[in-house]
């Protein structure tokens, strides 16, 4: 008979976790809590071509052209809208319960890796920490990846330890519904398949260990291919592919390359340390060229017309940059190094900056003058030390680890990967959130250790 006390008793930790998400989400994003629709940017975006999915049938933004947008997120508003109306708190808080169990899956995670003290760590950071609620309050598809990375990296570690052909099928299916969401993790598929070959060889014959990465690849291909066959049948003359984008993606890349290059150990240094620092070092120094994407692509107009389609444009476009960027390579790695730094920026809580939650420009351009400039530079100096004892402690954790691959492998695969596409093509500081908990469960346990070694040398 169920017994609800012993029910508490028995997953206080899970609850506890649980519940101090929910309160904190909400505390630090409280502000975005409404009921209005978004309007300007990501959000605006998705709401659109939702709402033509359901008004019209058509995967269309706001009644115009084909959508850029990959459809994952998309077709989950037009589910929510459908059934409650357009009352966007309805998914606001739908995605405040995911981010309560994205710190509940940390918790997991981290215990069966390294230990139960890592994992209540790594839990109630997640639960405290203001990253991840910072997007719950909004209409983009940030928490949604990362709770089906993290599904997916548990998925891994359980098909990799018990070999069962129903887990390389569930790996196969989140794969599919991660890359519907964002079309960059596609190719994440290459890289599973390579590493479970590694892992495997010895433990299982070659016969059985093809046959699973099979049913992986099989399930990965049959929840892609309704999709793919839609996009072939709208584009007959284009490639099998999720979304067609990657001529605007590049166009920021190679606007990069142009404006940020001649100044890049400058911009360097605004990445690292932070705008405020830089424009008082370089007054000249132009601080937001980096973030000025609108102007990526300026040019696009010479090579693409109106009369094109989406998939004519892109190819088009892909091509041009491409030229570029093959012309360029010194320009092409030296903005890749300034991405790697953009992607692992620090984020600030959204509330406190209204709604700008990069830290990059923190303080900068003469925010907040009422503080004094001493304040300012103590705060902003402290929080990026706070950041680099982060991404330290996370370092020291991986190197701990990282001898043994069967418990640290998938974790470094999947933030590697990342780190290294989006380092390729174009990356942003919340770009990263899907890959947050592998930062902190490390972190964590990185943590965990320098306190056994002080505590042993006491």
């Amino acid at each position: 008979m169920f017994n609800l006390k012993d029910f508490f008793v028995k997953n206080k930790i899970i609850i506890g976790i649980f519940l101090i998400s929910i309160v904190m989400g909400f505390f630090w994003n409280h502000k975005y809590f409404d009921n209005n629709l978004p309007t300007g940017n990501d959000p605006w975006e998705y709401v659109c071509v939702a709402t033509d999915l359901i008004e019209r049938h058509t995967y269309t933004m706001c009644g115009g052209g084909e959508a850029y947008r990959e459809p994952g997120y998309a077709f989950v508003l037009a589910g929510f809208f459908s059934v409650f109306g357009y009352n966007p708190i309805v998914v606001k808080i739908f995605q405040l319960f995911i981010f309560g169990i994205i710190s509940v899956l940390i918790y997991k995670l981290g215990t069966k890796l390294f230990s139960r003290k890592v994992g209540l760590l790594a839990g109630l950071f997640s639960a405290l920490w203001w990253v991840f609620p910072n997007y719950t309050g909004i209409l983009t598809r940030e928490t949604l990846l990362t709770f089906f990375m993290i599904l997916l990296c548990l998925t891994l570690y359980k098909a990799t330890d018990t070999q069962k052909n129903k887990y390389f099928v569930l790996v196969g299916v989140l794969l599919a519904v991660l890359s519907l969401t964002n079309a960059i993790i596609q190719y994440l598929i290459f890289f599973i398949v390579v590493n479970f070959i590694f892992i495997l060889r010895k433990k299982i014959s070659t016969k059985d260990l093809m046959k699973k990465i099979l049913i992986l690849v099989i399930s990965f291909m049959i929840m892609l291919s309704p999709w793919l066959i839609r996009n072939k049948i709208v584009y007959p003359e284009a490639n099998l592919a999720i979304t067609y984008r990657t001529g605007g993606i590049l166009s920021l890349k190679t606007y990069k390359m142009e404006v940020l290059y001649p100044g890049i150990f400058k911009y360097y240094f605004g990445h690292m340390f932070g705008y405020y620092f830089a424009e008082k070092l370089w007054p000249n120094l132009d601080i937001r060229a980096p973030k000025n994407n609108y102007l990526a692509g300026a040019d696009n107009d010479m090579y693409v017309n109106d009369g094109m389609n989406r998939y004519e444009r892109e190819k088009i476009l892909a091509e041009v940059n491409k030229k570029k960027i093959l012309e360029n390579p010194h320009k092409y790695i030296a903005i890749s190094i300034l991405d790697f730094l953009d992607f692992n920026s620090p984020i600030i809580p959204k509330k406190i900056f209204n709604g700008n939650d990069y830290a990059h420009y923190t303080l900068a351009e003469g925010r907040l003058p009422q503080i004094p400039e001493y304040i300012k530079t103590i705060l902003l100096l402290a929080f990026r030390l706070w950041w680099f004892l982060f991404l330290s402690l996370m370092s020291y954790g991986i190197i701990l680890s990282i001898k043994d691959w069967k418990v640290s492998g998938w974790m470094i695969i999947l933030m590697v990967y990342f780190n290294g596409v989006y380092s390729a093509v174009h990356a942003q500081p919340r770009y990263a959130i899907h890959v947050y908990a592998f930062y902190i469960i490390f972190a964590a346990f990185g943590l965990v250790n320098v306190y056994l070694k002080i505590k042993k040398n006491k």
